[in-house]
């Protein structure tokens, strides 16, 4: 199984959202993240294609231009709560980016495999002032560590952001 990748190889683009500093949810009190963005490549990926973690981090730098270009973002309404063992929580609102899929396209023509579009999503706040995320770069890790908010409360979370 290839290495996991250290902090600072994945790459990302940041969104600007006005959103209250405190949300009220789930008989939690959620604190607004500082900053947010959509992780747009992560070296995590190098478990999903089954390549040497170091394929994976030259892609990332080779397309690191395409991968890091602020893109539309339209989120589609669903949204979920993730969680880890050491008690990190978040809530998250997944989305569609404008061109990441042909990037990705891209990508894969250029390892000669496959290379699997990340699960986009925006963690928009955390359980505590922490403000750590949670990493969910894969649909596995997104299966393994997150849980579909109700209807009901995906829309309190979402009915702030654009679509």
């Amino acid at each position: 199984m290839p290495d996991r990748p250290q902090n600072g190889q994945s790459l990302i683009f940041p969104v600007t959202l006005d959103l209250p500093k405190h949300l009220e949810l789930g008989g939690t009190t959620w604190h607004c993240r500082r900053e947010h963005h959509v992780t747009t490549f992560t070296p995590d990926l190098a478990v999903a294609v089954g390549r040497p973690l170091a394929d994976l981090i030259a892609l990332g730098q080779r397309h690191e231009p395409a991968l890091t270009e602020p893109r539309g973002v339209h989120f589609d309404g669903r949204a979920a709560t993730a969680e880890r063992d050491d008690g990190r929580r978040s809530l998250v609102a997944f989305c569609d980016v404008d061109g990441l899929a042909e990037v990705y396209a891209q990508l894969s023509a250029d390892l000669g495999t496959p290379v699997p579009l990340p699960p986009n999503h925006v963690t928009l706040y955390s359980s505590d002032a922490r403000d750590k995320g949670i990493g969910l770069a894969t649909a596995d890790a997104v299966a393994a560590y997150t849980t579909p908010l109700t209807p009901e409360q995906a829309a309190v979370l979402t009915k702030t952001l654009p679509r």
